[in-house]
């Protein structure tokens, strides 16, 4: 439920002191419409008070966005993001609903039900996950060292670069030349 209007209109207005401050109703109403979807007056508060706090006479007036991502910013701390269920069927918790597409190929559909503001879920036990790591990075350290190798396609001989490793690529790239 959005917050009183006129609660967020006096909110609104301890900003008239900051550069580019909108004198008409129209950008008013704008800045107030952005603000009532904080969560409780207290967030509102808090939100305004950031821009006024920090601000000079030269500090420009937030615009209904920067409005806006505050809220949104602060509403994510406060619940979590925007997330789908890990266990949810028909998405596959992905978010969205699996469909087939008229030529028989899987797509996505709408947004699924699932999906709403939640924290992420925190591992009950941090040396499982440990485990779980390491086995992922041995097996993207196979990877890597695959991809390093030198592809011959056509008869050219090329290298191919993994970020962080350019050094190690320009000198065997200089041995290829050779």
């Amino acid at each position: 439920m959005p917050l009183d209007e006129q609660f967020c209109m006096k909110l609104i207005l301890s900003m008239d002191q900051m550069d580019r401050f909108p004198r008409n109703e129209h950008s008013l109403s704008r800045l107030v419409e952005k603000l009532q979807k904080a969560d409780d007056e207290r967030m509102a508060k808090d939100i305004i008070d950031g821009f006024v706090d920090s601000a000079s006479h030269e500090t420009r007036c937030p615009m209904p966005g920067d409005i806006a991502s505050e809220v949104h910013k602060r509403m994510t701390e406060r619940y979590g993001d925007y997330l789908p269920d890990p266990e949810c069927v028909p998405c596959e918790a992905t978010g969205f609903v699996r469909v087939l597409m008229s030529d028989g190929m899987p797509g996505s559909g709408p947004r699924c039900e699932c999906v709403q503001r939640r924290k992420p879920r925190i591992r009950q036990n941090p040396t499982e996950s440990t485990s779980e790591l390491e086995a992922q990075k041995e097996e993207w350290h196979g990877l890597n060292s695959f991809l390093q190798k030198v592809v011959d396609s056509k008869g050219e001989k090329a290298i191919i670069v993994r970020d962080g490793d350019r050094k190690d690529s320009a000198e065997a790239a200089g041995r290829l030349r050779e």
